[in-house]
This record gives C-alpha cells, sequence and structure tokens, in this order.
C-alpha cells in the first residue's frame, strides 16, 4: 500500500511540474530577415539600409539620395532628400491595426495629393486611389498569399496597365515590404514572382525572374529577363 501512494506521490508532483513548465514558456513570434543592402549592377551606387529596433526602416541611403521615416503613434513621415533637398515627402496616416490607410505626398513646389489604402483581413493592399480623381486607380487580386493580378487606370492613358503574375510555390520571398521594414504598407507577395504577363496601351510584354540564395534560402541575386531576351537588370542583396 505504501508503494501505491509512492507512487500516486511521484506521478502527481510530475504532472505538477510539467504545468509549471507549461506556464513558464514564452511564445515570441519570429523577426524577418531585414535586407542591408541593395543594388543594380552596373550602377555606381549601393542602396544601404538602416532599422530601429521594432524592425522599422528608418533610412535608405544611395550616393546623393536619402530616403528616412520618422514614426509617430498614428503616422509616418517619409522624406526623400536629392543632394540635400527636399525631391517629395509621404505623411502615412495609420489605422488602429499599424496599416497606412491614406497618404499625403507633399511636392518640393508645396504641392498636395491625397490616396487612399483598401486591405484585406489578411492584411494583403487591395486598392488604392487618389482621393482627388478617382480616375486614377489600381487593383490588387490576391490567391494563395500572392498578388496574382493587377490593374491601373489612369487619366494619361500611358499609366494603364494589367499585370497577370504566376510564383514559385516553393520559394519564400525575402524582398518583402517586412524584410524591408515597411510593414505598414502591408503584406507583400509570399512567394517569389517567377514571371510577369504585362498589357498596356503599348503593346504587351511578358517578364521572366531568375534568382540566386545564400545557404539561408535568401534572395542574393535576382536576373529579369524581358520576352525571354537579356534586360542587363541583375541586382544583388546583402541581410544583417
Amino acid at each position: 500500500m505504501k508503494a501505491h501512494y509512492l507512487i500516486l506521490f511521484v506521478l502527481l508532483a510530475y504532472y505538477l511540474s510539467a504545468c509549471k513548465k507549461s506556464d513558464d514558456i514564452t511564445v515570441t513570434e519570429s523577426k524577418p530577415v531585414l535586407v542591408k543592402s541593395f543594388q543594380k549592377i552596373g550602377d555606381t551606387c549601393v542602396t544601404y539600409c538602416t532599422y530601429d529596433n521594432k524592425q522599422r526602416l528608418l533610412s535608405a541611403i544611395q550616393c546623393t539620395i536619402t530616403e528616412s521615416f520618422e514614426y509617430y503613434t498614428d503616422s509616418i513621415i517619409y522624406t526623400r532628400m536629392v543632394a540635400g533637398s527636399m525631391d517629395y515627402q509621404y505623411i502615412y496616416y495609420l489605422n488602429a491595426d499599424g496599416l497606412a490607410t491614406r497618404y499625403k505626398r507633399i511636392g518640393n513646389n508645396g504641392s498636395e495629393i491625397y490616396y487612399s489604402y483598401t486591405y484585406d483581413v489578411n492584411r494583403y493592399r487591395t486598392f488604392m486611389v487618389q482621393e482627388d480623381d478617382t480616375s486614377n486607380y489600381k487593383t490588387y487580386s490576391i490567391n494563395n498569399g500572392n498578388v496574382v493580378y493587377e490593374t491601373s487606370q489612369s487619366p494619361i492613358s500611358t499609366g494603364n496597365y494589367a499585370i497577370t503574375s504566376i510564383y514559385f510555390t516553393d520559394k519564400t520571398n525575402t524582398l518583402s515590404n517586412d524584410n524591408y521594414g515597411r510593414s505598414f504598407l502591408g503584406k507583400s507577395t509570399k512567394n517569389l514572382r517567377k514571371a510577369e504577363d504585362w498589357v498596356t496601351p503599348s503593346g504587351n510584354f511578358s517578364q521572366q525572374f531568375f534568382y540566386a540564395y545564400d545557404t539561408e534560402g535568401r534572395v542574393v541575386k535576382r536576373v529579369t529577363t524581358l520576352n525571354g531576351e537579356d534586360t542587363s537588370d541583375v541586382r544583388v542583396y546583402s541581410y544583417y
């Protein structure tokens, strides 16, 4: 009988210990890898990115061009400077989920234009429109975490297009908004884009994308071809 009670005591102690360990477990979300630099081969300048401790983009510097971000509770100010002078500025207005649902573009001449964004329940952007000219807008169709169809309508006919995209199903996109510290713009495509078919007023064309990866599966090189022909568009990337 004593042996029976001893076994029960051991089992009870083990159970209580397991419960305590379970309570002590802290679940942490994995942080995205952050792009450190990128460059188009042939360009003399490399773009270097810096971030704060919340994985948010602080600056992107390329030779005489500096892009900076200032973060506030309900807004973000983005400023593009060229050779020390303001080129333009965006003020993003955030909703309760931290997404930019509206922004104001301020030109270097003081002009102001407002745009609005709409997102789906998964934080993917589905619509963008110029507020004072609703004939200028873009739509995005999402399937399985990827933008499979995009359209643009503009008062200027050359701004009109439609893009149908296909993706690699086994390649994760490491060049997303999150990887550039811009999660306030919503989610990017889940996978890497394999090809795009464009329909435009001036003609139709196709782009294909080829990638090289590091040992962790991150994109370190992207080559773009146009209708199967070389375009000399080769870009390289590094990460923190």
